[in-house]
């Protein structure tokens, strides 16, 4: 059945799509928390040891930014929100997979699925691509189904989207 393989690989991509963003955050939040110790021991040491004045001051100004950005981005959150879509998703995949697939629950499933879409945040378009490409992949697809993805679109994927308007040309 067409419309539940449809289905089920929008439902797989959005649980590879979500697993990226929690990781992301997830690794935000233990850099900035690594950093904010490093930085602040050093800092430390230095008013301590009385060491030079202005390092001091640049060691504590690094401390003060990374602590505002963690507050201010909310890595923590953000990884737990992405973790409960996560989550959602696979609820609605493991009832695609073990049901019959039929129209009524192809339909419901569906509804489903634009219920918990709804309460995702924006999503970023070429990391969307990139996990299509890897959820095209991973179920056998040729490589017509892929979507070219350029270099620096794939290094900044996880924080913005990068001339995403290039997606569209190459995929025509």
């Amino acid at each position: 059945m067409r419309g539940r393989d449809d289905l089920l690989f929008s439902v797989r991509l959005s649980i590879r799509y979500h697993d990226r963003r929690r990781r992301f955050y997830e690794s935000m939040s233990s850099f900035s928390s690594f950093a904010a110790t490093v930085f602040g021991s050093a800092a430390a040491a230095a008013f301590l040891g009385n060491w030079g004045k202005p390092w001091v001051a640049a060691v504590a100004l690094a401390v003060a930014a990374l602590s505002a950005l963690t507050l201010v981005v909310g890595p923590v959150a953000k990884a737990w929100r992405h973790a409960d879509l996560r989550r959602r998703f696979t609820e609605l995949e493991r009832v695609i997979v073990t049901s019959d697939p039929t129209p009524e629950l192809v339909a419901e499933c569906r509804s489903e699925r634009l219920s918990i879409e709804a309460d995702e945040p924006p999503v970023l378009r070429v990391l969307a691509t990139i996990c299509h490409n890897e959820q095209s992949r991973s179920m056998g697809y040729g490589p017509d189904e892929m979507i070219p993805v350029g270099f620096w679109q794939r290094r900044f994927a996880s924080f913005f989207d990068l001339a995403q308007h290039k997606l569209h040309e190459q995929q025509a």
